[in-house]
């Protein structure tokens, strides 16, 4: 080869050398500017094309993202020396799954206009979707988050948050789950979009805050705590989640959007009566699933809004406690239904505007108070006005009423305690019976003509006589038509006001006696005729008129005068028997 082709060979190696150093060292800039891998970060004003993190980055430089930002699991992102993330476009998102701490710098959603400047975006407008979701931990000051102008415009990520927020012991704000929110034992607020089945626990003082605008769906949310430090649920925006309790405490509803609650309270361990109190709007479906909750100031109109206690639940309304309720636009849709318990003790129930409540009870309902209801009660169920009488000695006082129009349906009854005062109008169906006992007035039945069994009332009515159950008041063979038992016991199927049975009887001393009474002699008590051998249900220490035609009797080995008073004994059955004055044939 000669020289000057070897020369020009050389050479041109050389310069091919040179280009390849030279796109080595393009590319490594190119890098260094996107992102450097050894902690310092350099920075462009030229977009790049979205940004996955997966594993401990820096950025020390401002620069722009267009389209996603995303940090995974593994991946641990530091903003430092006051960098700043513009996130460019109408669809820009923020993904952090592991961790992206901003403390010392910070992320703007930012537009670029005609001149190639980037304007500042707090909010989307129509079609776009700019979104920060953390279920991971998204770390930053509190301003950066959120703050406002000086015209009160909200300025930061606020309205792009999907997440629960907290505020750390380094007094930054985190993006989390709600799971590691409530967890960190502080306040939190829910953000936007969240779908988790986390079981969450809200202790003390704490406050759970679904946002204005939320969307958030939750396991089970425990109240925990207690008759002086109660946690609160302030649910504005939409929730939908289980709530259980502890102990006390409080669900306010301030919702404009929808609300989709049910709320479970049970007891733990050998904890008293739990609490929990609801307080603001329904503007969804909300249902009482169990326990006791104690309404406070509470609206359902009706409209696209219901609240339902179901079976095994109470819902109180207490002194001061006003549901402000309506119905669906028909009239026929109820704003409340009650499968369970609703109970009124001192509250009340108004109409919203000029539509007026509408109640459905299929379960119970229980007026302890003076109560009106501006609207209608379809009563599918059982109404009770006053306190149940626990003293058998005298007629228990009774200033309960209801104002109310009531609409009484099959098989449902009213029944008004003591001398409660009530008297159905508009109606000649409406029928009562008295129940009597000691002679004493316990209870007075209102139910539609032929429609309920009185056996069926008694066998409902749980009887206690101070602190003692009485279970045989319960069984409708143990009542009587009269005071005295002179009259039929009473039979299965008696109706509610019927004919002869507008009273019922009971006595707490009672004996029964055996009548052993020989062919062609009668015995008669009162208006009661006694023949053969028959047993009869008489009451203790009082004077019964004594008849026999036709011969003597005896009590017990003794002669039985004109009259005949029964004592109460503690062994063998009380026993009449008759002797006949009239030879044998």
């Amino acid at each position: 080869m000669k020289g000057d082709a070897l020369a020009n060979m050389l050479k041109d190696r050389r310069i091919l050398v040179i280009i390849i150093a030279a796109v080595v060292i393009i590319a490594a800039v190119a890098a260094y500017v996107v992102l450097k891998d050894d902690g310092g970060n350099g920075g462009s004003d030229d977009p790049s094309d979205g940004l996955t993190i997966d594993n401990e980055r820096t950025i020390s430089e401002d620069m722009v993202i267009e389209g996603a930002l995303t940090i995974g699991e593994n991946g641990k992102l530091a903003l430092t020396d006051g960098a700043e993330i513009k996130m460019l476009g109408a669809n820009a998102k923020v993904d952090v799954k592991g961790t992206l701490d901003a403390t010392d710098g910070s992320i703007t959603f930012v537009k670029q206009e005609e001149d190639g400047s980037y304007t500042p975006v707090y909010q989307n407008g129509n079609g776009e979707t700019r979104s920060v979701t953390s279920t991971g931990q998204l770390i930053m000051t509190p301003n950066d988050f959120a703050s406002q102008d000086f015209l009160g415009n909200i300025t930061g990520i606020m309205y792009f948050a999907n997440g629960a927020l907290y505020v750390n012991s380094d007094e930054f704000v985190v993006l989390t789950t709600a799971a590691n929110a409530a967890a960190a034992n502080s306040d939190v607020e829910i953000f936007g979009t969240v779908n988790e089945n986390s079981n969450i626990t809200i202790s003390n003082t704490e406050e759970l805050t679904i946002m204005d605008g939320a969307n958030v769906t939750l396991g089970t949310i425990t109240l925990s705590g207690t008759s002086t430090d109660s946690p609160i649920i302030d649910a504005t925006g939409k929730l939908s989640a289980s709530v259980t309790a502890t102990g006390a405490g409080t669900l306010k509803l301030v919702s404009v959007n929808g609300i989709t609650i049910d709320l479970d309270v049970t007891t733990s361990g050998s904890a008293t009566t739990t609490e929990i109190s609801i307080d603001g709007t329904l503007s969804g479906a909300a249902s009482v699933t169990g326990g006791t909750i104690n309404a406070g100031t509470l609206t359902v109109n009706g409209t696209g809004n219901t609240l339902a206690v179901d079976s095994g639940a109470t819902l109180i309304l207490g002194t001061g406690s006003t549901i402000t309720a309506g119905a669906s636009a028909d009239g026929k849709a109820a704003a409340i239904s009650v499968a369970g318990n609703i109970t009124f003790d001192g509250g009340n129930i108004r109409a919203a505007g000029t539509v007026k409540a509408l109640l459905n009870v299929t379960g119970t309902m229980t007026v302890l108070d003076p109560t009106t209801i501006d609207g209608t009660v379809n009563l599918n169920g059982v109404m009770t006005i006053g306190e149940k009488p626990t003293d058998f000695t005298k007629v228990s006082d009774n200033n309960a009423t209801i104002t109310a129009s009531i609409i009484l349906g099959a098989d449902s009854y009213i029944k008004v305690y003591g001398d409660g005062d009530f008297t159905p109008s508009g109606t000649t169906k409406i029928k009562s019976t008295v129940f009597n006992v000691n002679g004493k007035e316990y209870m007075t039945v209102y139910a539609i003509e032929g429609d309920v069994a009185i056996s069926a009332v008694l066998k409902d009515e749980a009887f206690v006589n101070g602190s003692t159950s009485v279970a045989a008041m319960s069984d409708f063979k143990n009542w009587n038509q009269d005071e005295y038992y002179l009259g039929e016991m009473l039979a299965d199927n008696k109706n509610v006001g019927e004919s002869d049975y507008t009273e019922v009887n009971y006595q707490t001393s009672t004996v029964d006696v055996k009548f052993t009474i020989p062919a062609g002699i009668s015995v008669e008590i009162g208006v009661l005729k006694i023949e053969g051998n028959d047993t009869v249900r008489l009451v203790v220490e009082h004077d019964y008129a004594f008849k026999i035609n036709g011969g003597t009797a005896k009590y017990n080995g003794s002669d039985v005068s004109e009259t005949f008073k029964p004592v109460s004994g503690t062994t063998n059955d009380f026993v009449v028997t008759a002797d006949s004055t009239v030879p044998a044939a």
